[in-house]
C-alpha cells in the first residue's frame, strides 16, 4: 500500500485512467520516459490493478521530484 492511493481510491475506472494518464505526463517531465515509474503508470492505465504498484514506485521516488510532480498534478486537478 502506498501513500498516493488516496488519488484514485474511490473512483470510477474512466475517472482513475484520466488521473493516471494526467500523472504518467507529469512523470515523462519530471522523471522520463524511461523511469520504471513512467512505463508502471502507462500500464496501470491499460490495467486499472497495476495501480497501487505504480503508485508505490511513485512513492520511491526522492522527494524533491516526486514534491515537484506532486504539486503539477495538484494545480492540474484544482
Amino acid at each position: 500500500m502506498s501513500h498516493l492511493d488516496f488519488i484514485v481510491a474511490g473512483l470510477d475506472e474512466s475517472e482513475q485512467r484520466a488521473r493516471l494518464r494526467e500523472l504518467r505526463a507529469l512523470a515523462v517531465v519530471y522523471l522520463g520516459v524511461n523511469s520504471p515509474v513512467t512505463r508502471r503508470l502507462g500500464e496501470a492505465i491499460a490495467d486499472p490493478s497495476a495501480a497501487e504498484s505504480a503508485l508505490a514506485l511513485l512513492d520511491g521516488v526522492p522527494a524533491l521530484r516526486r514534491r515537484r510532480l506532486l504539486s503539477g498534478y495538484g494545480a492540474l486537478t484544482r
